[in-house]
């Protein structure tokens, strides 16, 4: 299964990610591995193991996840011209 959703933030201004979920949390196992496209930099991929929150200790389950982070397309280049719909 794919799902897509927008990535939350642990805190308001921070760059750490929320893997919170549950009764537990999504841990990151490995480091970025780049996603390549002619040869380019496109992306990158992270592997996470879900833990389940038990108390006194973690426990580690066999479910993973891929998660994915593309960077943002380069925008077109803005048009300027007698066709261009912007200067009417």
């Amino acid at each position: 299964m794919v799902y897509f959703t927008p990535r939350d933030r642990k805190y308001r201004n921070g760059q750490r990610p929320n893997r919170s979920v549950g009764d537990g949390y999504w841990k990151a196992t490995r480091a970025n591995k780049e996603i390549k496209f002619e040869e380019r930099n496109v992306g990158y991929r992270k592997v996470l193991v879900f833990y389940r929150e038990s108390a006194p200790h973690r426990v580690k389950t066999n479910w993973i996840m891929h998660e994915f982070r593309v960077f943002e397309p380069p925008k077109p280049p803005r048009r300027t011209g007698v066709n261009d719909t912007r200067s009417l």
